[in-house]
């Protein structure tokens, strides 16, 4: 029987992790398992650090109990350029209702908390997300919990106050009073009335017409038709008039957009309050709060619905100068058949000059006036989208507004070259695929990255068309892992990335026991994505065992490329150093340096046995062990990476590996005490292999070898004392490892030892087969 051979080299793991391939044709370059590696760029991987508390970190207290918040939200924001100011970025830690700020720009995070240490209240129950937006150095925050809000920052007295937004729009519903459009009617309900003043109508001039015609004015009548040469009301002009069923124009008053029948009771109450001779209109003054509304004790309009919608804004953007506002899910108490179902609505504020402008969704111009009625480029309003159902996010691109819900992705375009104004912008629907949850949803510079039901999708610009069109990024690499992640779990996920090292990374918690109710920020897997490799691995990061307490993932933190730090400046005066017993006087300054962006996790201890602390952490621990500070034990972690099944070119034919030669670069960096008197490497690694022949996946099938020591020192090294540095010669540690066993198909499991680095930088395999099946 002829033997043929043959030499298979791996040098590069640069396609990650794919599930989407036959055992008999696996991609080149890539694994079934990569788990707790980084995936370099070079084509090696290395061990992952161990996760870490921050260095110099600070244990934070919530202020309430584990017990308490053990339904609520657990995130983190961004306020960028606070008070206008680029030199000041403030982390937004939301814990329930509360929302807690730190100084980005400090590299130890927690020990620079701001607002005097002080926490701002929401006001919500805190099991929902709260979303933020920044603009104008304002923070715009939202929620399914509360009314809109934004917060101000003095950096003078280190205070952030909260005010709440007035949100007003112009009443282009109108009420259902039960007529026809074109029906005059012989009595006056108080909703007719209402109908007639917000149409432009003014009090002397429906009694007028009534006494004259018998009738009063119907919906479609247009009050100004009624004026003659001398401007005086004459209703027969408006009789001659033939307006068939067409309505009048509607939006005289500016009500509230929430509370809608007792801003209306206000505001017609204003009209005829202010009624003097013919000239009368809306007290702009009067406050919109809700709260005055259920203040009045007397009202001329007390018959009209409440119509109060009870839902909340929960999602703001900030776009083309304004604040855009989304994700209403629509409930009202004591509707008509006027009311607005807010589901898919987008309002959008004024250009924003000032802080008034957040809340102001309407146009300047009066519409029913005469003479100025046009909307102009400035002002705000709203667009509907009836197709929309549960708005998640909306995120703002160079060029357009997405608005991602459940059902679809919707783009809001304005013109090419003065982009979004409120006369000049149009709607178009870029997918049909909408998104799973909220906070799986990422911008990735003008990209849109998010978690579907029928896997991971990316909204990207198409050349041809110019348009945002969808594609499916995980059918053909990773939809058998994706789909095997429990729906609960891919709901409560988040995305973030990381722009230094262009990566997109998602949190997720896939223990069977995960019901997304119950400590719902808490996370123990990590899917990253490489945008350069366009490639896909994994994080196990799991809590200490059997301590309830141990620290867990909440969220992501991206730390920007600028950081601040101290410098002890000379105070000089007239030339001449100031010293004080003969000692310099310095003054520390805050000096803004460029550094790289790096991604931290916002952490949550539970504490039992007090109230619920939070602290920041990242990977970085060399210990590689995970929340070894926590205990001085931590958590053992397993770095795996298993390969697809090598056939050497005939998956019918036997053959044989009689080694291999494992390639890693020597990770080992000086010396240490043992605390036996004796000297032992710092840093050291390890690496255990095992060979997998014939589609084996589990032992019983006699075909999975014993894991044996690729990473090996082939000479002794003896270190001079304990600050030697281990110049051991070589970079690069090649090894040569028997491998036993045959078969027609083989794969290797390489896994980490415990507390021990590696970096792999390949494999070589000479294969012996036989040319006979």
């Amino acid at each position: 029987m002829a033997v043929v051979a043959g030499q298979k080299t791996y040098y590069s793991f640069v396609k990650g992790l794919v599930t989407e391939a036959s055992p008999l044709l696996y991609p080149e370059n890539s694994a079934i398992v990569v788990d707790n590696f980084l995936l370099n760029r070079t084509g090696s991987i290395q061990r992952r650090l161990g996760m870490e508390y921050e260095a110099a970190h600070v244990l934070r207290d919530s202020g309430k109990t584990a017990a308490s918040l053990a339904a609520s939200a657990i995130n983190f924001n961004v306020w960028n350029n606070v008070s206008n100011k680029p030199t000041l970025r403030f982390g937004v830690v939301q814990i329930g209702s509360d929302l807690w700020f730190f100084d980005l720009f400090k590299d130890t995070l927690s020990a620079n908390i701001k607002n005097s240490g002080l926490a701002v209240n929401t006001t919500g129950i805190g099991d929902t997300i709260a979303t933020v937006s920044a603009i104008n150095g304002y923070l715009i925050v939202t929620s399914k919990e509360f009314s809109p809000f934004y917060l101000e920052y003095d950096e003078a007295t280190d205070t952030i106050t909260k005010t709440a937004i007035a949100f007003s729009i112009r009443d282009l519903f109108g009420i259902d009073d039960g007529l026809a459009v074109n029906n005059r009617p012989s009595t006056l309900s108080q909703d007719h009335k209402y109908n007639l003043l917000n149409q432009g109508w003014e009090l002397p001039q429906i009694t007028s017409f009534h006494s004259a015609q018998g009738v009063y004015p119907s919906n479609s009548d247009i009050q100004y038709l009624g004026k003659d040469a001398n401007e005086d009301f004459d209703s027969s002009l408006i009789i001659k008039q033939y307006f068939g069923n067409t309505p009048a124009p509607k939006g005289r008053t500016i009500i509230n957009a929430f509370s809608r029948g007792l801003s209306r009771q206000q505001q017609a109450d204003v009209f005829i309050v202010n009624l003097s001779g013919s000239e009368f209109g809306v007290d702009y003054s009067f406050d919109l709060d809700t709260q005055y509304f259920q203040s009045l004790v007397t009202s001329n309009f007390t018959s009209l619905n409440l119509d109060t919608e009870t839902s909340r804004i929960s999602v703001s953007a900030s776009f083309s100068g304004r604040i855009f506002y989304s994700g209403v899910e629509s409930l009202i108490t004591s509707p008509d058949k006027n009311s607005p179902d807010y589901s898919g609505f987008v309002f959008f504020s004024k250009l924003i000059s000032s802080v008034k402008d957040l809340g102001e969704c309407y146009q300047e111009a009066d519409p029913t006036s005469e003479h100025i009625s046009d909307i102009i480029a400035s002002d705000g309003g709203y667009i509907q989208i009836p197709d929309a159902s549960n708005i998640h996010k909306l995120i703002p691109t160079d060029r357009s507004l997405i608005v991602l819900a459940e059902n679809g992705a919707w783009e809001i375009l304005g013109d090419v070259q003065s982009g979004f104004s409120a006369t000049g912008y149009q709607v178009n629907r870029v997918s049909s695929i909408g998104a799973i949850g909220p906070e799986s949803i990422i911008d990735v510079e003008g990209t849109i990255l998010y978690w579907a039901e029928g896997g991971i999708y990316v909204l990207a610009y198409d050349q041809a068309s110019g348009f945002m069109r969808p594609k499916n990024l995980s059918a053909t690499t990773i939809q058998t892992y994706y789909s095997s992640i429990p729906s609960v779990a891919r709901q409560n996920a988040k995305a973030s990335f990381d722009p230094e090292t262009r990566r997109v990374s998602w949190l997720y918690n896939d223990d069977p026991e995960y019901t997304g109710y119950t400590e719902k920020s808490n996370y123990n897997r990590e899917l990253i994505f490489d945008t350069l490799l366009q490639a896909f691995y994994t994080n196990t990061v799991n809590r200490i065992p059997e301590d309830a307490d141990a620290p867990m993932l909440a969220d992501f933190v991206i730390m920007p490329n600028f950081v601040t730090t101290d410098y002890a400046e000379p105070m000089v005066i007239n030339g001449d150093q100031v010293q004080i017993n003969t000692v310099d006087v310095t003054l520390s300054k805050d000096v803004f340096t460029r550094g790289a962006s790096y991604t931290k996790y916002l952490t949550v201890l539970p504490n039992s046995a007090g109230n619920l602390k939070f602290t920041f952490s990242s990977y970085r621990s060399g210990t590689f062990f995970d929340w070894y500070t926590y205990n001085t034990a931590g958590s053992n972690y397993t770095s795996e990476l298993l390969t697809g099944f090598e056939l050497a070119g005939d998956a019918s034919k036997w053959k044989q590996a009689p080694y291999v030669s494992f390639h890693f670069t020597r990770t080992e960096t000086g010396f240490e005490s043992d605390g036996l008197g004796g000297l032992v490497a710092t840093n050291p690694s390890g690496c255990f292999v095992s060979a997998r022949w014939d589609f084996s996946d589990h032992a019983n099938s006699g075909k999975i070898g014993d894991a044996f020591q690729a990473y090996k020192l082939l000479r002794n090294y003896i270190p001079v004392d304990v600050n030697d540095d281990f110049n051991y010669g070589q970079s690069v540690i090649v090894t040569k490892n028997k491998i036993r066993g045959k078969g027609k198909a083989l794969s290797m499991q390489i896994t980490s030892e415990s507390g021990k680095d590696m970096n792999l930088l390949g494999w070589s395999i000479p294969f012996i087969g036989s040319t006979a099946p």
